[in-house]
C-alpha cells in the first residue's frame, strides 16, 4: 500500500456522514468524470485521492527544498572562507582552521542527505577534501567550477529524487 493509499483511507475513514456539495468549472467537472469513468472509481474518490496525493507531495518538496536550502547555504559558507583566505582577511592559521570548520558543517549536511533521503554524496565531499589539501586551503577558480558542477548534479538529483 502506497503512503498516498493510507492517506487517501484516513481523508475517507475520517468523513463525517453526509454530503456537501462544490462548485466547479464545466471544464474541472468534464475532467473528473472522464478520469473517475476510467478508473471506474467515484468523483468523490477521485478527489480524495488527489487531495491525499497532493498533501503528500507538498510535504514531500517542503523536506527536499529544506535540504537543498541547507546544502547549497553550507557550500557557500565553505566558498566565502575559501575567498576569506584568498584576499588575507584573516591570519594564515585562523583561515585554516576556519575553512576546516566550514568544511566539517558542509561535510556533515552532505552525510544527512545521504543518509536521511539516500543521494550520494561523499564523491563530492572527496573531491572537495582532496582538492582542498592541494590548493592548500585558499581559492582557486577551476577547482571551485568543478565543485559547482557536481553541487548542481547533486541538487537535481535531490529534487527529482523520490523520499
Amino acid at each position: 500500500m502506497f503512503i498516498y493509499d493510507i492517506r487517501y483511507y484516513m481523508i475517507c475513514e475520517s468523513m463525517p456522514r453526509g454530503w456537501k456539495t462544490i462548485i466547479i468549472p464545466q471544464v474541472i467537472y468534464n475532467v473528473l468524470r472522464e478520469f473517475s469513468e476510467s478508473q471506474n472509481r467515484a468523483l468523490w474518490e477521485v478527489v480524495a485521492s488527489a487531495l491525499a496525493t497532493y498533501i503528500a507531495f507538498e510535504k514531500e518538496l517542503d523536506k527536499k527544498l529544506w535540504y537543498v536550502f541547507k546544502l547549497l547555504n553550507s557550500y557557500a559558507e565553505l566558498k566565502t572562507s575559501l575567498r576569506l583566505s584568498q584576499r588575507d582577511l584573516l591570519d594564515g592559521e585562523t583561515a585554516r582552521e576556519y575553512v576546516k570548520s566550514c568544511l566539517e558543517r558542509f561535510k556533515k549536511t552532505c552525510w544527512q542527505i545521504q543518509e536521511r533521503l539516500r543521494i550520494k554524496t561523499e564523491h563530492l565531499v572527496g573531491m572537495v577534501e582532496e582538492d582542498l589539501e592541494r590548493i592548500n586551503y585558499t581559492y582557486h577558480g577551476k577547482t571551485v567550477m568543478k565543485w559547482n558542477d557536481e553541487m548542481k548534479i547533486i541538487v537535481r538529483n535531490l529534487l527529482v529524487s523520490k523520499i
